[in-house]
């Protein structure tokens, strides 16, 4: 049973093949079919992610429609790829099911000659759904809304322990059912069952338990005097570079923020209808 949480995934990936969600709106708002290097059967992973491109980066994101293949670090928000209701220009490969997940990516960051081998991190957060504290394994089905199918979506996970691991020497944690937890952990496979829904192995890294606490109100919180603007030869300095820098200067910054209220302006209603229901089964989980 899912419940309502979030799946994020940072690592360096290759993205391929990008192609406009809607060519009559431009190719700002794109997708690419994004290559991971952790085992998916025989093939290795690939994701179908979605990025709004904004205004201030078209020219720097030029070089994914140049290259067949773009190495980059992105943080990005995923689900698992649903078998039907996704538009079949979306999909490059024979059928959704090549995908293993969907999600819409945060952020892009391009790099040269980093280490493409290098396992993705998963930052996950929702109720355990079963533990086994003999193999040191449980799992957990978050649920999230995702933009291209307009719906909330599962991500099932199976979660282990490395029982040689010095981090867990001194004590093994292992979440029972029904706990709220927030795990991170390197994605190191993806098992498909018959009907080639995927269930995706995380090796933990780290654990933390969610649970209700009460909060007591400190009132208004005192203001402190501001410290000196010292620059130490250590410290970088931001607010020049914000000046000098056309991509991180003030006006971009706010174009940004325009580009990204109008984008947000043009989600249709049957989405907000879709994160209301999904922020109301949270809530009542919470409950």
């Amino acid at each position: 049973m899912s419940s309502p949480g979030h799946v994020f995934v940072t690592g360096v990936v290759i993205l391929a093949d990008a192609r406009p969600v809607d060519p009559q709106r431009g190719n700002r708002n794109v997708v690419f079919d994004v290559n991971f290097p952790v085992k998916d059967g025989k093939k290795r992973t690939l994701g179908l992610l979605r990025y709004f491109t904004p205004e201030e980066r078209v020219g720097e994101m030029q070089k994914v429609w140049d290259n067949p293949f773009t190495e980059a670090f992105i943080i990005a928000r995923i689900a698992t790829m649903p078998q039907t209701g996704i538009p079949s220009e979306l999909i490059a490969e024979e059928d959704a099911a090549d995908y293993a997940f969907i999600g819409d990516i945060a952020e892009i960051i391009f790099t040269e000659g980093a280490n493409i081998h290098r396992l993705p991190y998963i930052m996950a957060t929702g109720a355990t759904t079963a533990y086994d504290s003999v193999n040191l394994t449980f799992s957990m089905v978050p649920s999230q809304y995702i933009n291209i199918p307009r719906t909330v979506l599962e991500f099932p996970i199976s979660c282990f322990i490395d029982a040689e691991s010095k981090k867990w020497k001194n004590k093994k944690p292992m979440p029972t059912t029904g706990s709220t937890i927030s795990i991170g952990g390197f994605l190191t496979k993806i098992k498909r069952d018959t009907d080639r829904q995927p269930t995706f192995e995380i090796e933990l890294d780290n654990i933390a338990y969610l649970g209700r606490q009460s909060v007591t109100s400190a009132g208004n919180i005192a203001s402190h005097p501001s410290s000196s603007t010292t620059i130490s030869r250590n410290r970088f300095n931001y607010d020049d570079a914000l000046s000098s820098s056309p991509l991180l200067s003030p006006i971009a910054t706010g174009k940004r923020k325009q580009t990204e209220n109008k984008d947000s302006e043009d989600e249709s209603e049957e989405d907000h209808k879709a994160k209301r229901t999904h922020t109301d089964e949270e809530s009542k989980e919470k409950v």
